[in-house]
């Protein structure tokens, strides 16, 4: 009861948290189409994603499907995964590490199921459903840079462990002893090291520093075998942006008025004066 009540706030949590980022983009989005908001002027531009970040930070939250594959896999149904991440850019080259914790459970065969079967034999016995907790770290890498999709190729690395799920006398007295002839599975006792590598992909924030996403990894689990995660969430981006002054616009002379010319005082021509012709008289006078 103790257990259900846990996972039930567990996963209560997770939606309340994913339901807040789903209306966060959602707004953010909608004010963008109405054109109150552009990525430019909300939150984290487009192009601080492609370098405009001086140090940037970004946290991750996302649900999806496990599988296993390896010995336990006959008795081990596909599961459901919760992921949570922390991470950072390194250096200026759009390196970027992350440290994460990871949970998955996973239903399974009854435990007679298996000892009819035999899994004592070729040592595949677990207990029936199953948890897998992993906590680790890695780095990623750009591989793809579009406008509202960025492609990454990650590894990560760390340790897992498969907690015991019932009680442990209980597990050695009724699971061991009688179905499984008192070979105990030593996959619940174990740490088991783990390595692996992965795609993300990141759909545009628009705007709002809230970006959705979508996730392959693959890791190999030391004493376990081959799991696969395909996981699907919101990442939220901030940190100290790097903002790029525009280039300052020469000043424009105005041209200089050309020069005022002092007009020529008007000269006066005198008129003909035609009083000789008149003392001289006419010609025939004489």
């Amino acid at each position: 009861m103790g257990r259900t009540c846990k996972g039930g706030t567990r996963m209560f949590l997770h939606g309340a948290f994913m339901l807040g980022l789903i209306l966060h983009s959602a707004v953010g989005l909608a004010a963008e189409v109405r054109g109150e908001m552009s990525p430019e002027s909300a939150g984290l531009e487009m192009s601080s994603r492609r370098g405009g970040m001086g140090r940037k930070m970004f946290v991750t939250t996302g649900t999806g499907v496990s599988m296993l594959m390896g010995k336990y896999s006959p008795w081990v149904n596909w599961g459901q995964s919760f992921r949570m991440e922390l991470g950072r850019t390194i250096g200026t080259k759009g390196l970027e590490g992350f440290v994460f914790l990871h949970s998955s459970i996973h239903n399974g065969s009854h435990f007679e199921e298996q000892g009819a079967a035999g899994c004592f034999e070729n040592g595949s016995c677990i207990q029936g459903d199953t948890r897998f907790q992993k906590l680790g770290g890695g780095s990623r890498t750009r591989l793809v840079d579009a406008t509202r999709i960025d492609v990454y190729g990650r590894v990560l690395g760390g340790v897992a462990i498969t907690p015991l799920l019932m009680d442990n006398q209980a597990y050695e007295e009724e699971v061991v002893e009688e179905a499984w002839q008192g070979q105990r599975s030593s996959v619940h006792d174990q740490v088991h090291p783990f390595a692996g590598v992965g795609v993300y992909m990141d759909i545009g924030n628009f705007g709002t520093g809230i970006a959705p996403y979508l996730a392959v990894d693959s890791a190999y689990l030391l004493g376990v075998g081959l799991t696969t995660e395909v996981l699907a969430g919101f990442s939220y981006q901030f940190g100290q942006r790097t903002v790029s002054k525009a280039p300052k616009t020469p000043k424009t002379l105005k041209p200089k008025p050309p020069p005022k010319v002092k007009k020529a005082a008007p000269v006066e021509i005198p008129e003909d004066d035609d009083s000789d012709d008149d003392d001289a008289g006419d010609w025939r006078d004489w």
